[in-house]
């Protein structure tokens, strides 16, 4: 299996436990010029939303979505940005587009744009006119009564969420609009259309999971450092390459506190164990307070799955490795292969480009970024880098 994966990694042996220590330095994609907490541009863009969609023939389509979110004009006054819906088979091009926006610090707007004001919105230097705010600090009051006829639109605050709403209830297929935006998240929930949801476009951010690692079609073990003082163990067998099984198992030992995550391929096994720091105790034992996790996922699709070894606490720790095993899974020859090292952060997700995302304690995103395929390199060519994008 060939590939090509984009992270720097310093390995060095700390001690009898030959653990590893924690140099990898992730590249932040976090933009620096867009300091609006409800709108970071590298997360909406690496968010996957569950979208439900009316088609053409009426039929209602929900299928996986992503945000496009383009960058169109850097202003004194903020930056524009254009959203767009990723194709969506049946669905008009028109209500994938979601708008144009003025992210401002503390405010973001939704320009009422119509293709023929495009030169005029760049050259705006104060707040717009003919625009919404969308979303900021303080709650917005509809200025229509709730049982007037007219235009509607208020802002609700809720924690860290900040909720916008319009409608037209003057005619019966009056266009209604809704944002849903949490702090240091951005978008989580959004819905249009007319009337009685006619051309409805709905989405969800989906939730990217509870594990230390997160991928669709993964298969995962994973424990608490609690159940494993308690004697509990868990195992899952996957198949590596085609006809080729190999069993992931977490436990301790019966007779004495010995912690192990063994990948077995018949009745032979290494253990990972010693590429845990800091989720172990001086001891290589458990830490109760943490969680412990193998899983078998094949980042480039070419029929050869790796293994991921992770360790962390799911608040400000986590230590993940990606290993290449040899598709005869002779250990005794060839030991796994390390292919990537993260240390920081406190959970991962792979995104739709199996990259490896890492968000830490202020739920910042780190993106580790791989190429792949069977003519990329050879097993021996392996190279190590840092992507920037």
């Amino acid at each position: 299996m060939n590939i090509l994966i984009y992270i720097s990694i310093c390995v060095i042996a700390l001690s009898a436990c030959d653990k590893r220590d924690e140099q990898t330095m992730p590249y932040n994609l976090t933009e620096e010029s867009n300091v609006n907490p409800f709108f970071l541009e590298n997360k909406v863009n690496s968010l996957t939303y569950r979208g439900r969609f009316l088609s053409e023939d009426e039929s209602i389509i929900e299928e996986d979505v992503k945000i496009k979110v383009e960058r169109i004009e850097q202003l004194k006054s903020g930056v524009i940005y254009k959203f767009k819906i990723s194709p969506v088979k049946g669905v008009p091009e028109e209500r994938l587009f979601l708008g144009m926006f003025l992210v401002q610090k503390d405010k973001i707007y939704k320009l009422q744009y119509t293709g023929d004001n495009a030169e005029s919105i760049r050259k705006w230097e104060k707040n717009p006119t003919e625009s919404n705010i969308i979303c900021q600090e303080e709650e917005i009051k509809d200025k229509v009564k709730e049982n007037e006829k007219g235009f509607h639109q208020y802002l609700s605050v809720q924690g860290d969420l900040r909720k916008y709403h319009s409608y037209n209830d003057k005619v019966e297929t009056g266009f209604f609009e809704t944002y849903i935006w949490e702090r240091n998240i951005g978008l989580k929930y959004y819905k249009s259309g007319y009337g009685a949801e006619n051309n409805l476009v709905e989405l969800t951010a989906k939730d990217i999971g509870d594990c230390l690692f997160n991928a669709d079609k993964m298969e995962s073990i994973e424990i608490s450092g609690k159940d494993v003082c308690k004697g509990k163990e868990v195992d899952i067998s996957t198949e590596i390459t085609a006809g080729k099984k190999a069993e992931l198992v977490i436990k301790r030992d019966k007779n004495r506190p010995s912690f192990s995550m063994i990948i077995y391929a018949g009745d032979k096994g290494i253990d990972m164990i010693s590429n845990l720091a800091k989720s172990l105790d001086e001891w290589c034992w458990v830490k109760e307070d943490f969680y412990y996790q193998m899983a078998a996922y094949d980042f480039n699709h070419d029929g050869e799955k790796e293994i991921i070894v992770a360790g962390g606490n799911k608040k400000d720790t986590l230590e993940l490795y990606v290993f290449r095993l040899n598709p005869d899974l002779d250990f005794e020859k060839n030991e796994p292969h390390l292919l990537a090292e993260i240390n920081g952060g406190y959970k991962s997700y792979v995104n739709e480009k199996d990259e490896i995302c890492v968000i830490d304690s202020n739920k910042d995103i780190s993106v580790y970024s791989y190429k792949g395929g069977k003519n990329s390199a050879t097993k021996e060519e392996i190279i190590y880098a840092k992507t920037k994008r």
